[in-house]
């Protein structure tokens, strides 16, 4: 009531208030104020703010770590692709029986060793909470939220699971031969049984009793623009 009776009280001061013409209303008054909704933030827009050393910070330290960095991951990269190959050697792009022997072991341990220091390098570091379930026990895990190639690194944390990607991208170079080192289930655009072929080979690859890798759902309503002041955390 007391923000009532301000506002009455300050409508009261306008010239013509209480005759018949309208008169100049002030531009807002309390009252006015408490229709207005409260901002609400969009979950798919990163608004981020920073200051001038803040900016400084990051030109600075980026004329350093950026081209160390991007040195690293490019020596890791070209580190995992002599083992992807071997682990994939004689396979076919769409994979009928899981590797299994000493191949697994190059694609499970050594590659998944890179991948961590790749990333470790990349500035990110993964702390683990609880035990990671085997392919026997879970075959098909969620991986939420779900954003760009940060699902790369719940990935590694997990094992190299078998991933979903399209066909195109096992023809990339470099990139392609380590897409299939953790035989991915391929998808192609172009058959219009893509789909139900895709959904029957995860079925089988499930019911396999852990004879294929694990298997990640990246669930499309779990997304999240991710903050760099703020700590991440995935679901799996």
């Amino acid at each position: 009531m007391s923000r009532c009776v301000e506002a009455a009280a300050v409508a009261a001061t306008v010239p013509g208030a209480g005759m018949g013409s309208a008169g100049l209303r002030p531009p807002m008054v309390p009252r006015q104020a408490s229709f207005f909704p409260p901002p609400v933030p969009n979950p798919f827009v990163q608004q981020t703010r920073m200051g001038a050393a803040k900016r400084i910070q990051i030109f600075l330290l980026g004329m350093i770590l950026l081209p160390v960095r991007a040195i690293l991951v490019a020596i890791i990269l070209l580190l995992a692709w002599p083992f992807a190959a071997v682990s994939t050697a004689c396979c076919p792009e769409k994979m009928t029986h899981p590797v299994t022997g000493w191949r697994r072991t190059i694609a499970q341990r050594i590659l998944t060793f890179l991948g961590h220091a790749m990333f470790l390098s990349m500035g990110f570091t993964v702390t683990v909470k609880g035990r990671i379930a085997s392919p026997v026990e879970a075959p098909i895990f969620v991986v939420a939220p779900h954003s760009t190639f940060f699902d790369g690194i719940a990935c590694v944390v997990t094992g190299l699971p078998s991933i979903v990607s399209r066909l195109e991208n096992v023809q990339v170079p470099l990139i392609g031969r380590l897409l299939r080192a953790v035989q991915p289930v391929l998808v192609s655009r172009v058959d219009p049984d893509s789909r139900k072929n895709t959904i029957n080979e995860i079925i089988r690859r499930a019911t396999s009793g852990g004879e294929w890798p694990q298997e990640p759902s990246s669930q499309e309503f779990l997304c999240n623009q991710f903050s760099s002041d703020t700590p991440t955390s995935w679901i799996l």
